[in-house]
């Protein structure tokens, strides 16, 4: 046991401030255009609320370091899954993309900010509440694009999950995208007002390790409610040195719609089911006779 003269002082606020400028210059000698100017400016903030809960701040973000995608030939009708490699929305990020299955991600962070979308300020709330809970909470605005007629748009994600048993626990997960200001044109594409969704999903891991599933179910919600507009989903598997057994089922409505998320495919109903036996021979005893 250590014994101290005098308690140990507090520990100070944990605060990291990033700022960033970028400025250039362009002229365009042959079209005799004279020299036009640029200046952006931004600014990260990381702030420690306690030792297990973070507060991320950005405006202006600026993402020119990031790796750029693969190159993938699409041959098929759906559309491909390129990972989040934008550090902002990786850190303390697997309670929003561990939600849901690889084909129905209720949020998916790539649908903010890209295709020349601008993010205009954000800001993200993560980490342990107590050794149970954890919360998930980011809000993203983006500015407006005047070329396609984009409204400005925000995207909000609220994340909780309750441990229970030794290793199970529930979450809970509710997206919001909505157009801001928006009016609609005729020359110009036309976008949704909202899109909201929301889902509760339980994760079985047993304490033995040889059960592990997950129960999912999402709806969403849009201006226009048609019915047939949720996701219903499921797997359960037995795993051990012999067998493996597991099974899943899912169930996605034509009209379910996650536009801040990545569900390539909706009117899809199916179940798998496989089942494994494995051997694992004894190793044969030898024996080895000394030379004479």
């Amino acid at each position: 046991m250590l014994v101290w003269d005098q308690p140990p002082p507090q520990p100070g606020p944990n605060i990291s401030i990033i700022p960033y400028a970028l400025s250039g210059l362009t002229r365009d000698y042959q079209n005799n255009i004279p020299t036009q100017s640029r200046l952006d400016a931004g600014l990260d903030a990381k702030v420690a609320v306690t030792s297990s809960l973070n507060l991320d701040l950005t405006v202006n973000p600026d993402f020119s370091q990031v790796d750029v995608d693969q190159q993938v030939t699409n041959l098929d009708r759906y559309e491909l899954f390129f990972p989040e490699k934008r550090q902002f929305f990786l850190e303390n990020g697997d309670q929003f993309t561990n939600f849901g299955y690889a084909t129905i991600r209720p949020f998916f962070s790539r649908r903010i900010g890209l295709g020349g979308v601008p993010i205009r300020f954000g800001a993200r709330l993560s980490g342990k509440l107590n050794k149970d809970w954890r919360i998930g909470i980011m809000d993203m605005q983006t500015g407006r694009v005047d070329d396609t007629g984009l409204p400005a748009q925000n995207f909000a994600v609220v994340a909780l999950q309750r441990r229970v048993s030794a290793r199970s626990n529930i979450g809970m997960m509710f997206v919001n995208k909505e157009s801001l200001a928006y009016t609609p044109t005729p020359d110009k594409p036309l976008y949704s007002r909202y899109n909201r969704n929301l889902g509760l999903e339980y994760n079985l891991a047993s304490s033995n390790n040889l059960w592990s599933g997950k129960a999912l179910y999402v709806k969403s919600f849009s201006p226009e409610q048609l019915g047939s507009d949720a996701v219903y989903a499921g797997n359960l598997q037995y795993f051990t040195r012999r067998w493996l057994i597991s099974g899943q089922v899912e169930s996605v409505g034509k009209n379910y719609t996650a536009e801040a998320g990545y569900v390539p495919r909706r009117v899809m109903n199916g179940a798998w089911q496989r089942s494994a036996i494995h051997f694992y021979p004894r190793a044969a005893e030898s024996s080895t006779t000394a030379p004479r």
